[in-house]
């Protein structure tokens, strides 16, 4: 298949689209973390926010150069603060984590189906959008982590 015109911008308003709810998302876990004792994630979850906001920095562009305007896209929306399973959670601080690693493992997901046109993407956009997905992947390592030395404390 060639490079398309249509087809890119709609892949490129989907990640658009997942970044934003991803700092829609990990603004509103900080809102519900405890700034003295959670004075850690909220670190992290910020340093994922202007990781998303970079994120959609630099897709926003690419959708005007296209033709296109990024407004017009409504994908399905991922829910970073879903409500986490109360039974398997033991804290609050482990149901947020639950909630984000969940949101992260849909947002990978998100990543590796846009990846998977790579026929139909310009290759300066395919590589943006791989080395976007590698950092989203190190972020979605960095949860589990965290979310796994919660549950052992």
């Amino acid at each position: 298949m060639q490079y398309n015109n249509k087809e890119c911008v709609d892949l490129l308003k989907r990640l658009i689209s997942a970044n934003k709810d991803r700092i829609a998302g990990y603004s509103e876990a900080i809102q519900q973390l405890n700034t003295d004792s959670d004075a850690d994630l909220i670190l992290e979850f910020e340093h994922y926010v202007q990781e998303s906001q970079q994120f959609k920095a630099q897709l926003t562009p690419l959708v005007y150069r296209e033709g296109d305007s990024e407004s017009e896209y409504d994908a399905p929306r991922i829910i970073f603060t879903q409500a986490a399973d109360a039974e398997q959670a033991t804290s609050h601080r482990e149901s947020v984590l639950q909630a984000c690693e969940q949101a992260e493992k849909e947002l990978q997901h998100i990543y590796k189906e846009v990846n998977g046109y790579n026929e139909i993407i310009d290759e300066h956009i395919k590589d943006m959008i791989k080395s976007q997905s590698d950092v989203q992947q190190e972020s979605y390592i960095t949860i589990a982590n965290l979310l796994e030395n919660e549950k052992s404390n």
